[in-house]
């Protein structure tokens, strides 16, 4: 799986591409699929998602790392533990 890189819309999300299969079950008991391509997406409220690459490439642009707000620069990622999620 490829490090994490921030994108936004209007909001900010924290987005890596999948390299190998990945399923998660999120707060409200919802299984999550994504396959090698698609975008596993965390909110800033830690709820994850995955969306296929041609609506993420779509919505979301990539921020360079002078855009980074600076709170968000200094936030260590959080330790995820969903299968396939390293």
């Amino acid at each position: 799986m490829n490090a994490w890189k921030l994108y936004r819309t209007r909001l900010l999300v924290k987005a890596r591409r999948l390299t190998q299969p990945c399923t998660f079950t999120d707060a409200y008991g919802r299984v999550h699929r994504g396959a090698p391509g698609d975008y596993l997406m965390e909110s800033d409220d830690g709820s994850m998602r995955v969306s296929p690459p041609h609506i993420f490439e779509d919505i979301y642009v990539e921020l360079r790392p002078h855009e980074v707000p600076l709170p968000l620069a200094l936030v260590r990622p959080r330790n995820r533990t969903a299968k396939g999620v390293k």
